[in-house]
Order: structure tokens, then C-alpha cells, then sequence
């Protein structure tokens, strides 16, 4: 799910270098775990944030409603993965759990109808969340595939 998404922050400069977010996610590796280490906190910053700014509408009293409670969770959720991936890139122990989770995230393919959902919600809340509108079946394509390094290579004979 966390695919899903075209957040601009996954195109946001990592500070320190010339690489994006998107490019740590995809291969942690290539990184130098400084790198790897200044993305991920720049995700957990974007993550805390979001999560501050709920807890102030709740200290307000405004409840959002039920489908985009469970779009915060599912942000929230692929925020969480994404930085776990590039947490690999400076602590490779987490390989085989980050592979895991991608495995799980992948089996559950979000429905036609999770996408419409997202694509009905108000635009400008959509607008900060994808750079553009894409068809239903490309979200769902995109929805499918994990990170670069996580694919196994097979050696050319």
C-alpha cells in the first residue's frame, strides 16, 4: 500500500546529498548509512508531525470520519514501512523483517474501490498526497511492487 501513494515527500532532497527519498527507499544500500540514517528521520519528522496535527483536532473535538480515520492509518502504516526500508541501508540486520513486511504489504492489493475513495476526498488534501492523478489501474499496478533491492536477481548464465 505504501506504493500507493505519490506523496511529493518521496521526491524531497535527502539533506547532505543529492539523493531523494525515493532513491534510499529503492536501494538502502547504495546509500552511506548517514544518508540512510538523515532519511529516515526525516520520515519519522513528516510522520510525528501528522501525528501531532491529529492529536490537535481531536484535543478540538474534530473526529474525522470513519474512511479517512482509516486513510490516516494506512499513511501512518506506509510512513512506518518506508522508513523501515531505509532503515536497512544503516542497520542491515532488518533485511529479512523489511522483506517480510513488504511481502505481507503486497498481499493485500488495495481494491478499486480504495482507490476511488482516495481519488473522491477533497482536493486539496489529495493534492498532498500525490504529485498527479493517475488512472485507477495504474494505482493499483503501483500498489504491487516494493523496492528495487528487494527483488531477487538471478545470475545470467
Amino acid at each position: 500500500m505504501a506504493s500507493l501513494f505519490r506523496m511529493k515527500m518521496l521526491y524531497d532532497n535527502v539533506p547532505g546529498s543529492f539523493a531523494t527519498i525515493n532513491e534510499v527507499v529503492q536501494r538502502p544500500h547504495a546509500y552511506r548509512p548517514e544518508i540512510c540514517y538523515t532519511a529516515y528521520h526525516q520520515l519519522y519528522a513528516i510522520r510525528e508531525e501528522s501525528r501531532e496535527k491529529i492529536r490537535s483536532y481531536a484535543s478540538f473535538k474534530i473526529l474525522p470520519s470513519p474512511e479517512f480515520s482509516n486513510h490516516i492509518e494506512i499513511c501512518d502504516l506506509a510512513l512506518s514501512l518506508l522508513m523501515c526500508t531505509i532503515a536497512v541501508g544503516y542497520k542491515p540486520s532488518t533485511l529479512d523483517a523489511v522483506r517480510c513486511a513488504w511481502e505481507r504489504m503486497a498481499s493485500f492489493a488495495p481494491l478499486a474501490s480504495d482507490v476511488a475513495l482516495i481519488m473522491n476526498m477533497p482536493e486539496d488534501v489529495v493534492a498532498e498526497l500525490i504529485t498527479t492523478p493517475l488512472e485507477t489501474e495504474v494505482w493499483l499496478e503501483a500498489a504491487r511492487q516494493s523496492p528495487d533491492f528487494l527483488h531477487k536477481v538471478e545470475p545470467s548464465l
